[in-house]
């Protein structure tokens, strides 16, 4: 089974880093539509404005509407009036960005993201999903380019790093057992090498044991492998103890 990694062509992250807005998104063309949040807009709306003026960007500002539809994007070209931006930058959660995506794709044009929301993955993903008045799912589309400036806090990578030497998941909750095993057989899932394999998982004060049968050498490996995936430092699992044996098939 192929695993494929799709990442954003251009990451940009630290203190600072929403002040180079205008500089990154002259490197993708001389003018821009962004897309604004109205609660962005509250928070870093002027600071937005001076990045884009300050790097000599012909910038124009639009307000995101709440709703990720067609209707919103139709609003949004109508705003524009007839002019054909060459960047859409969204600002924004996942719902903005993708309004964002929508309007791009309407307009030819490439894709720039600004996300507030650490959680939402439409900063990089090549779709965007559309609801119905009765926010009920409508459509899923693509773009064909996502061009990401993507921000991130360094404050919240202390924090995160601090709750894994804690035994702490991203959200606080403690690292559990149970937790180790559904991660252990969630790298199991789908794998090829696996598919006829007897092997049970079986995981006590995070040390975590394999135990059944395998067809080949080639499948054992890889079986160990997938507990050190999920065991890369002291918030996850201990160790792990392999006595996967193999049959004679």
């Amino acid at each position: 089974m192929l695993r494929v990694f799709g990442a954003p062509s251009r990451y940009v992250q630290g203190p600072g880093a929403l002040d180079t807005l205008g500089q990154e998104l002259l490197r993708l063309a001389p003018d821009a539509v962004l897309l604004v949040d109205p609660l962005v807009e509250d928070m870093v709306g002027e600071r937005l404005r001076t990045a884009c003026a300050s790097s000599g960007l012909d910038a124009r500002f639009l307000t995101f509407g709440g709703e990720c539809s067609a209707a919103e994007v139709d609003r949004l070209v109508a705003q524009l009036g007839g002019r054909q931006p060459s960047v859409v930058a969204a600002a924004g959660g996942g719902k903005c960005l993708d309004t964002g995506k929508g309007l791009a794709h309407r307009c030819g044009a490439k894709v720039a993201s600004v996300p507030t929301v650490a959680s939402t993955d439409a900063p990089t993903s090549h779709n965007y999903v559309f609801y119905d008045e009765h926010h009920r799912l409508a459509s899923v589309d693509g773009v064909r380019i996502v061009q990401n400036n993507l921000t991130v806090d360094a404050g919240i990578d202390r924090t995160l790093a601090a709750r894994a030497k804690a035994g702490l998941t991203k959200t606080g909750d403690p690292i559990s057992d149970a937790w180790i095993r559904t991660r252990v057989m969630w790298f199991f899932a789908g794998d090829d090498l696996l598919k006829d394999a007897d092997v049970s998982v079986h995981v006590t004060n995070r040390v975590v044991t394999l135990a059944g049968t395998v067809a080949t050498t080639v499948a054992k490996s890889p079986t160990t492998a997938r507990v050190d995936l999920v065991a890369p430092g002291p918030g996850a699992a201990r160790s792990g103890r392999d006595t996967v044996s193999l049959c004679g098939r």
